[in-house]
């Protein structure tokens, strides 16, 4: 039976060659075609995603360096405000202690201008502060 069953197996291949074969040859001819997109399809997937994280590490270089520089800029814009808040700081304390002293004279001179006024009044006579007497004071 093995004689018998080599040549069926044989005529049965003809025989699904004569049937089918342009279609199995035409299938495979298109999953050939399909496989070989799909290859070319995969190679240009990952060259593009290639691409792409080179982007993304330029732009992540680009944002760092960036980042640092605006650091930089706001550290020297802190410091100059520092040191200009610092000037501000010690010319208002002169300006606090100039007005204070500015009203020592001021009551000093309030109160000699209280005496004069009285001197005056009571009609003794008022030396000037370089020993002068003063005018008002010679009508009489």
């Amino acid at each position: 039976m093995s004689k018998s069953n080599a040549p069926s197996e044989n005529t049965m291949d003809q025989i699904r060659q004569l049937l089918f074969g342009q279609q199995v040859d035409a299938l495979n001819e298109k999953f050939n075609s399909v496989t070989g997109e799909v290859a070319a399809l995969q190679k240009r997937v990952e060259q593009s995603l290639d691409a792409l994280q080179k982007s993304i590490d330029t732009l992540k270089t680009t944002n760092e360096e960036k980042h640092q520089e605006l650091r930089s800029q706001i550290s020297d814009l802190d410091k100059n405000f520092q040191d200009r808040l610092q000037d501000l700081d010690t010319r208002l304390s002169g300006m606090i202690k100039s007005c204070d002293q500015n009203s020592v004279q001021r009551s000093t001179l309030a109160e000699y201008l209280i005496e004069m006024g009285e001197r005056l009044q009571t009609g003794k006579k008022v030396q000037l502060t370089n020993g002068q007497s003063d005018a008002l004071n010679n009508d009489e």
